[in-house]
């Protein structure tokens, strides 16, 4: 099975997968790992020049370039919710001018699931919630006080079969929580 893992930084992404998988990327921003210190070089370069779109980074082993990401970078591992109740429509917050997905940072000794329902709880008002199946993970990072963050998120499908009112989270900047038909997901696509 291939292994690969995409890396967000915001718009753009970083692909780390096994030679053969970078279909569709330009040779110039294709490279094969080499060391340590090629990968954190082009990051720095990737993560400072907006014109570049995307970088591919190859090896028979991409889990091993991301553990070296993990362990060079600040690293916070954080998990979430796409909730979905009886009427099929899906739970969005707006925050800092974004639709998004509540999600939120694992406490120390917290089960990913745990931290899912915490926040998803914490940042909507939601109470009664149960997780139906997990739906992998996704990468991102950003800059925080000029220091580097690598994320790593750990998505739940969750379920939600009651009226409880809707509380966003106004200490977190979240503005509101809506529910959404999937016909209406257009809206949040265009932030």
């Amino acid at each position: 099975m291939t292994q690969e893992y995409k890396i967000y930084f915001n718009h753009r992404f970083l692909l780390i997968t096994q030679p053969g998988n970078q279909a569709g990327i330009a040779q110039k921003y294709l490279y094969k790992f080499e060391n340590p210190q090629q990968i954190i070089q082009l990051i720095s370069t990737f993560e400072g020049d907006e014109s570049i779109p995307c970088l591919c980074i190859t090896d028979d082993h991409p889990d091993k370039i991301l553990n070296l990401l993990s362990r060079h970078f600040r690293f916070l591992e954080a998990a979430g919710g796409l909730i979905k109740n009886t009427k099929d429509e899906y739970l969005f917050i707006y925050r800092r001018d974004h639709w998004d997905l509540p999600k939120g940072k694992c406490e120390k000794g917290e089960r990913k699931e745990e931290t899912a329902l915490r926040e998803v709880k914490e940042e909507t008002g939601l109470i009664r919630l149960k997780i139906i199946q997990p739906l992998g993970s996704t990468f991102h990072t950003y800059r925080q006080k000029d220091q580097f963050t690598f994320k790593r998120t750990y998505w739940y499908l969750m379920l939600c079969e009651n009226n409880d009112p809707l509380l966003p989270q106004h200490e977190e900047d979240i503005e509101e929580a809506r529910w959404f038909t999937p016909t209406q997901f257009g809206e949040i696509r265009k932030n």
